[in-house]
């Protein structure tokens, strides 16, 4: 093979070799890696049926809510059943999908970690290229930028299913407060309407709240927190030439 030929190898060696480790451990991203961001993203579909039957719930409620309040103005009798069967179908639900929560702490976990390794390295790698002399092809930093969208949009859907479903389970109880609200107003303080009043602080007690192992809780709080750690962790490498 001619000298002509093997030059534009030597070049692509020789280039390779100045582009940060951290680079080759993104462009070659693990397997392990994303295989658990892909059973992260199965979970959202689990999540999503839970979610469905916590706003049916909210919805059925909704409708006893408005009838209470008819049957209320008319001096009917207001019957306590449906919303008895509403609120153990709402406990069940939330019981189980903690219990299969649980399977996926280990999972959820390790995805984060391995998410914020990742997004570090990739904005460190790109911002490294501006800061240093050793450049980056435009194709190359291309892809990091896609990769940064890519963490972002991934981080951003996980929150977004835990906090959407978290939010339609809590707020079950805050209907069934309301129809307590509207037998205490017109003084029908009988036996079943301080029933009613156990089956709402039973609600407030089975309040749905996700978290990782204890670590972490998976609401609208946990994006702003990693994106605020992100940062600063930037900031600490940036600043000492890590």
């Amino acid at each position: 093979m001619s000298e002509n030929n093997l030059s534009p190898l030597r070049d692509h060696s020789v280039h390779l070799q100045t582009l940060p480790k951290s680079l080759f451990t993104n462009y070659f991203s693990p397997l392990f890696c994303t295989v658990l961001f892909i059973l992260l993203l199965l979970f959202h579909n689990v999540l999503e049926v839970f979610c469905l039957h916590f706003r049916d719930i909210n919805r059925r409620l909704k409708q006893e809510v408005s009838r209470v309040s008819v049957a209320l103005t008319l001096s009917q009798t207001v019957k306590f059943k449906q919303l008895e069967e509403l609120s153990f179908l709402h406990y069940n639900l939330v019981h189980l999908v903690l219990a299969i929560n649980n399977l996926f702490d280990v999972t959820t976990l390790a995805s984060m970690v391995l998410w914020f390794g990742n997004i570090i390295s990739v904005l460190y790698s790109l911002i490294e290229s501006f800061l240093k002399d050793n450049f980056l092809p435009l194709q190359i930093r291309f892809y990091l930028f896609c990769n940064v969208i890519n963490y972002l949009l991934w981080l951003i859907i996980v929150v977004r299913m835990y906090s959407r479903t978290q939010r339609e389970a809590n707020e079950t109880s805050g209907y069934i407060h309301q129809i307590w609200n509207q037998h205490f107003q017109k003084k029908n303080l009988s036996e079943k309407t301080r029933h009613l009043q156990l089956i709402s602080c039973r609600l407030l007690n089975t309040k749905l709240i996700f978290n990782a192992r204890g670590f972490f809780r998976l609401d609208e709080t946990f994006f702003h927190i990693m994106i605020v750690a992100v940062m600063t962790y930037l900031v600490i490498l940036i600043q000492f030439r890590i």
